[in-house]
């Protein structure tokens, strides 16, 4: 359209001048018609009033471009003009008018050129806010408008049209009110004081975050809420009628104290200003009197301490001036000194102490004028002024100083120690007559810490083992030379189960003493608590080795006894009943008939009587053990067992157990006699296991197992069999220990533990 009126105006001047526009109507110009030449140069005049005006607009550009060419086909210099320059200037920039884009819509700028050539006759124009670098070095916002105008035969963008407007100070504008509502924003939300926007009727309409925060509700939770919901039962009708004169009055009622509800349940007390706004909305600003509330409680607690340390104080307190006069007393020192608050107004601290106090008193008085206070406790003797009697007491001193570190005022705590003392004097009489009784005990003590640590020992301790008290204390009682290895672990163990909550322990020791002469002691350790805590041990000992040495050999005949009582039933009953035997069966074979059957009967019970005798002559005289070892004899009881009683009977010796002393050996069997016996008679067993085993180099271990009706190991200790006692006993003489194990209808185990030789021949 543009290129049709350039035409129009070039081709204007070829009408020739000769022709009257007054002609005919039929007269012609270049063969264009008379009336439609003078419509077109009316519209060409038209048009440029037009183009004058989209040129001439202050504020804003209007321009034509050719794309093909390159150029401006109007408004280059009134688009240049806009922004202070020249056409040429900005022609000669490296970029054109590209150079002018701010950096930051630069990119986009430029790939706005390639959507203009992609947009069709009906396509949307192209809009868009940027900024434009003036000539004077400011940026200049402006708002655009393009869109293609022609197009070629092949469908390409020929000529542009576009308007650019400025909008700097529409832009300034929409950023003053954005950053004005951002501050409004930030000024509502960061303020740590809960604000709600409310309906005339109460309901939310906006919230701060301080009132998310403080209601502990979720984001957008308010909204729709009324603020009486968030108000404690007790309290809403107070909220309620300060809304109502809120909205009625012209006035803003006063503040009202209520307590609000948190989500989770909890409430706190708030504080609430109201101010009615523009529309009838209400604008609710709370403030937390949390801390105000606690500073009251707390000046409260403070009142509490007050009465409880200063007025209900069973101890006597004085607040004394820097020249140690009174300045107030509580109760307790008028009770103390007979004497009323205002009597003491008029006196002295050196008026009401004894004689014998007094240089101790003034020496207070001298440091309390210094400011010094120490946490030392003085004893001093107040003075009863009604009786004249001493009142012992112990004195703290204290300092109240002003704003320059000067005493202002000095107090004095006096606790009455009259009970303390007659305590303590009786406490000291115990503690001498327990020192005596210690001392002198027939057993030996030994105090020991938590850790084993020995504290102290008695005279019979030390008689005991040969060392002297200074030369243990402070020793742990495991690294003196009294225990072997084993014995040592054993100690240790039990010493762990009086730490986890044993009361006592007991024990048969084998020890030594300095000199390495063994002593066997029996011993009870006893842990003394405090609230369950381990304070100290106390360990008693008695010394039974010449007690055991005694029993040792008692049971030393005994056994040799049996073993000759053994060999005289074997020799001469069994010689004699073997003899028997065989005159009957001879006089058996020259006989018939009845009399035959009766002596046959005879000879039966003479062979029974044999084997009853050979039983219990094996049985009392061991020799088994004496010629094969534990292991032989094992191996014979259990052959005995089988063949006498018809049970079955397995024994497994390990060839790995050490050489075992013949005393030792016979002591073993025993206990696997006493044990084997207990199975068949008390058990009811039809199955019984021996078996000697090799723990370790010098220790071994002797097992009975048996699977007969077995017991509850809790009734063990309310029986008053001599079997199992006896099984002990011969244990701790060979310094073994016994170990039981049973449960009903699961058998019986015991265990012997004891020491051997690290080698399988003696020594």
């Amino acid at each position: 359209m543009a290129r049709k009126a350039k035409q129009s105006r070039t081709q204007a001047p070829r009408t020739d001048p000769a022709t009257s526009p007054h002609d005919s109507v039929d007269a012609t110009v270049g063969g264009i018609p008379m009336s439609e030449l003078r419509e077109l140069v009316r519209s060409a005049k038209q048009l440029q009033r037009i183009q004058d005006t989209l040129l001439k607009t202050p504020g804003q550009s209007f321009y034509i471009y050719n794309q093909q060419s390159a150029e401006f086909v109007i408004g280059e210099e009134e688009t240049a003009a806009l922004y202070g320059y020249k056409g040429h200037e900005i022609r000669s920039l490296p970029e054109g008018w590209a150079s002018l884009y701010h950096p930051d819509e630069k990119k986009w700028m430029v790939s706005l050129q390639t959507k203009v050539f992609d947009l069709g006759p009906k396509s949307p124009p192209i809009e868009g806010e940027a900024r434009i670098l003036r000539k004077d070095g400011r940026y200049e916002w402006i708002a655009f408008h393009r869109r293609p105008l022609e197009w070629d035969e092949e469908g390409r963008v020929v000529t542009e049209i576009g308007v650019a407007r400025i909008i700097t100070r529409e832009v300034e504008a929409t950023h003053r009110m954005r950053e004005t509502e951002q501050q409004y924003q930030h000024l509502l939300h960061e303020v740590p004081v809960a604000i709600f926007l409310t309906e005339p009727s109460g309901i939310i309409v906006d919230a701060n975050r301080a009132a998310y925060a403080d209601l502990r509700v979720a984001d957008q939770g308010m909204k729709g809420r009324t603020v009486l919901d968030f108000c404690a039962v007790s309290d809403r009708r107070r909220l309620r009628d300060a809304i109502r004169r809120l909205r009625t009055a012209r006035k803003a009622p006063p503040p009202v104290c209520v307590r609000l509800l948190r989500i989770d349940g909890s409430d706190y007390p708030v504080e609430i200003t109201f101010a009615k706004l523009a529309g009838d909305q209400l604008l609710i600003l709370t403030r937390d009197l949390t801390a105000q509330e606690s500073q009251e409680e707390a000046l409260q607690e403070k009142d509490k301490c007050y009465q409880g340390m200063f007025v209900n104080n069973p101890s006597g307190v004085a607040v004394l001036d820097p020249d140690g006069r009174f300045l107030d007393a509580n109760p307790s020192l008028c009770r103390m000194l007979s004497l009323t608050a205002p009597e003491l107004s008029t006196m002295s601290l050196l008026d009401v102490v004894a004689s014998s106090s007094r240089p101790t008193a003034a020496r207070m008085l001298r440091e309390l004028s210094k400011s010094k206070a120490n946490d030392r406790s003085v004893e001093i003797d107040l003075a009863c002024q009604k009786s004249g009697e001493s009142v012992p007491t112990e004195a703290f001193c204290g300092v109240i100083l002003d704003d320059s570190d000067r005493q202002e005022r000095g107090v004095i705590t006096f606790n009455p120690i009259q009970s303390r003392k007659e305590t303590e004097a009786a406490l000291l009489r115990e503690s001498q007559l327990n020192a005596v009784l210690l001392e002198n005990a027939p057993v030996a003590v030994a105090l020991l810490s938590p850790e084993g640590r020995i504290l102290r020992l008695n005279a019979m301790a030390e008689g005991l083992f040969g060392f002297r008290r200074d030369e243990v204390v402070g020793k742990i009682i495991w690294d003196l030379p009294v225990m072997d290895a084993e014995e040592t672990a054993k100690s240790k163990r039990r010493h762990a189960q009086l730490l986890q909550g044993a009361n006592s322990v007991q024990a048969n020791l084998i020890m030594r003493n300095r000199a390495g002469e063994l002593r066997i002691v029996d011993v009870e350790t006893t842990a003394v608590r405090t609230r369950g805590t381990v304070d100290y041990l106390i360990s008693t000992g008695i010394d039974h080795t010449e007690r055991r040495r005694l029993e040792s050999e008692v049971i030393r005949v005994a056994e040799a006894e049996q073993i000759r009582i053994g060999h005289d039933l074997h020799d001469g009953v069994g010689q004699t009943l073997t003899g028997i035997g065989s005159l009957i069966g001879a006089l058996e074979s020259d006989l018939e008939g009845t009399t035959k059957d009766e002596v046959a009967r005879i000879r039966q019970l003479v062979e029974e009587a044999i084997a009853e005798n050979r039983r219990i002559s094996h049985g009392l005289s061991p020799a088994a053990v004496k010629n094969r070892g534990l292991g032989g004899g094992l191996l014979l009881l259990a052959e005995t067992i089988r063949r006498t009683f018809r049970t079955k009977c397995d024994c497994t010796i390990d060839p790995k157990v050490g050489w075992l002393p013949e005393e030792h050996a016979i002591h073993a069997f025993r206990i696997a006699q006493e044990a084997v016996s207990n199975a068949i008679r008390h058990g009811m067993a039809t199955k019984i296991t021996l078996r000697l085993v090799s723990r370790s180099p010098g220790q071994c271990g002797l097992e009975i197992i048996d699977n007969g009706n077995g017991f509850k190991m809790s009734d063990l200790k309310h029986q008053n069999g001599i079997g199992i006692r006896v099984m002990h006993y011969r244990s701790d003489l060979i310094g073994g220990e016994i170990l039981l194990r049973s449960a009903p209808r699961k058998g019986t185990r015991v265990i012997l533990e004891m020491a051997c030789g690290k080698s399988t021949t003696p020594p």
